[in-house]
């Protein structure tokens, strides 16, 4: 399904800023998206200089920019006909609500997506995408205190970049960042738990005072579970066989 995002021209002085420069971008989905965001942070113009000299996420569906470059109501389609976000080429394209002259286009009101951003340093609920009533919860009657897919109980974790400054919590995360996954009721305990391959049974996922790095977007396909009739469904990581989670 297409993910849709909201784009605003939101300059604090020209006060043009509140007739042009609005954008529908339609993503191929919400991970499209933010790494689109993320390649847009990183433009910059010949001299060196960043091109969006503001850009800021109001929600995961609202971002508001400014630019130093002329007719700023533009810069995002420039963006696109350049090619300036190569990787977005295939994933991203961009529907401005006014025309040339002016006038508005007929659009539609965009279908919002519930939960937060998912940013660094965010602490989260992680289900099942295609049975949402399916959530990760830490089991400490598991033995190695494992992370099990539970109807009636759920945990938050707490998700850093693990190259992000953990000052930057509002740096969006991308499915290459490579991030640590630990639950926030260890957070008060003597020894943060993190999120981990169990030693006994590798595709089994526990927790363990080793830190771990995943990659983010391991959680959109790499873990699963082993759906047996069984009244503990364990969390499994397998590359090829996951499942698809989300965040909220």
């Amino acid at each position: 399904m297409p993910y849709y995002v909201y784009l605003k021209w939101a300059s604090p002085t020209n006060t043009a800023r509140a007739d042009y420069g609005r954008h529908v971008l339609v993503c191929e989905s919400r991970q499209a998206a933010d790494e689109f965001f993320r390649g847009l942070q990183g433009l910059k113009d010949v001299l060196g200089n960043l091109r969006f000299t503001l850009l800021k996420r109001s929600s995961a569906q609202f971002w508001c920019y400014d630019t130093a470059e002329g007719d700023p109501w533009w810069l995002p389609l420039r963006v696109l006909r350049e090619n300036a976000v190569p990787e977005s080429n295939f994933k991203i394209f961009s529907v401005p609500l006014i025309d040339g002259a002016g006038a508005s286009r007929p659009w539609p009101v965009v279908e919002s997506v519930d939960g937060p951003d998912w940013t660094n340093g965010g602490a989260f609920f992680i289900r099942n995408k295609r049975q949402p009533d399916l959530y990760w919860s830490v089991s400490y009657a598991a033995q190695d205190v494992a992370i099990v897919v539970s109807e009636t109980r759920r945990s938050k974790f707490r998700i850093w970049g693990s190259d992000i400054d953990h000052k930057d919590l509002d740096k969006v995360l991308i499915r290459s960042d490579r991030v640590t996954i630990s639950p926030v009721s260890s957070e008060k305990s003597a020894r943060v738990l993190y999120v981990h391959p169990s030693k006994a049974e590798t595709n089994v996922v526990v927790l363990s005072g080793d830190k771990k790095e995943w990659r983010f977007g391991d959680l959109f396909s790499a873990f699963g579970t082993t759906w047996d009739d069984n009244e503990t469904e364990l969390v499994t990581y397998n590359e090829a066989e996951g499942e698809e989670w989300e965040l909220c």
